[in-house]
């Protein structure tokens, strides 16, 4: 018997630098934290007014992080745990940690 079928969903999330201004082309990199799934890597890219919509499965649990493309440092936001719902918009993401701070608790 096959699990049932995953939903599609778009989740909303906003990047931005510890100023408060938009981070243009900042990458979210979302896990899925149930890895038997064997869709563990999901990724988008922030517009000029530091939005992305990533694209997701409804009622899957997702570690997030941001980082930036290079312009400025620090390089990252997060990381957020969450359970994906359509149409649900996370909490601005601020660009104020290291890489290694990011991916603490990071699932392997």
């Amino acid at each position: 018997m096959l699990p049932p079928l995953l939903q599609p969903v778009v989740v909303r999330v906003r990047i931005v630098h510890q100023d408060g201004t938009p981070v243009y082309r900042a990458r979210l990199i979302a896990k899925d934290m149930n890895a038997n799934l064997g869709l563990t890597f999901f990724d988008a890219t922030a517009n000029a007014d530091g939005w992305a919509d990533i694209r997701l499965y409804a009622d899957q649990e997702y570690f997030l992080i941001a980082e930036t493309p290079g312009e400025r440092e620090p390089p990252c936001g997060g990381p957020v745990r969450f359970v994906a719902k359509d149409g649900m918009i996370l909490n601005a993401l601020t660009l104020d940690k290291s890489m290694s701070d990011c991916r603490q608790g990071e699932p392997q």
